[in-house]
C-alpha cells in the first residue's frame, strides 16, 4: 500500500500556486527522508509548459528523489510531463492522456511582427520537442520523439490500457498492484 503520509497531490491546472505547493511539499518529504520514495498523484488538464518543464528538470535532474506518479482522472498536456518524471509511474484504469501541439496565447493587445512571430513559433516547436523526448526517454526505447510528437499532431487520446502497452505507465492500479508497490 502506499504510504499516505509520503504523498503529495498536484490537482489542477499546472501553474505558479500548485508548483509552488507542491515543490515545497516534494523539498520537505525528501529532507525528512531520501531513500524512502515519494507518491505524486496528479490530475491536470495541464497549463503552463516552462512550470511542468521546470518541475520535470528538478526532480530529474536536482533533487533526484525517488518520486513515484500516479496519473487520476485526466492527465493532459504538460501534466504529462509532471507525470513522467516519476521512476514509478502508474494509472488508475479510468486514466486518459491527451497529447495536443502546443500553442501560444495572447491577449488582444498584444502586436507581434513577423520576426517576433518566427522567433515564437521557432520557440514552441522546440519545447514541444523536448517534451516528446521526455515523453519517448520513459519508454526505454518503445517509441522515438517523432512517435510523440505525431500523437500531438494529431491530438490523440491515450487510455489507460494504451499507457501501459507504450511504456509511459508501468501499471495500471487495481487492488492486487496496490499490495504489490512497496
Amino acid at each position: 500500500m502506499f504510504s499516505t503520509s509520503r504523498m503529495v497531490y498536484w490537482l489542477g491546472g499546472i501553474n505558479q500556486d500548485n508548483y509552488e505547493k507542491v515543490l515545497t511539499k516534494v523539498i520537505k518529504l525528501y529532507e525528512e527522508n531520501p531513500e524512502e520514495w515519494i507518491t505524486l498523484l496528479i490530475t491536470s488538464p495541464g497549463g503552463s509548459r516552462a512550470i511542468s518543464a521546470a518541475f520535470y528538470d528538478f526532480v530529474k535532474h536536482v533533487l533526484k528523489p525517488r518520486l513515484r506518479t500516479i496519473g487520476l482522472g485526466e492527465v493532459d498536456s504538460c501534466g504529462m510531463l509532471i507525470f513522467v518524471a516519476g521512476d514509478q509511474r502508474f494509472v488508475a484504469p479510468r486514466t486518459t492522456f491527451y497529447f495536443h501541439e502546443m500553442s501560444r496565447e495572447f491577449d488582444e493587445k498584444t502586436r507581434l511582427r513577423a520576426s517576433e512571430l518566427r522567433e515564437i513559433v521557432k520557440e514552441v516547436y522546440y519545447t514541444q520537442g523536448l517534451q516528446a523526448m521526455a515523453v519517448a526517454d520513459c519508454t526505454n526505447g518503445k517509441h522515438q520523439p517523432e512517435d510523440i510528437l505525431r500523437l500531438m499532431e494529431r491530438e490523440t487520446s491515450l487510455n489507460a490500457e494504451d499507457l501501459l502497452k507504450m511504456g509511459i505507465a508501468h501499471r495500471i492500479l487495481d487492488e492486487q498492484t496496490l499490495g504489490d508497490t512497496k
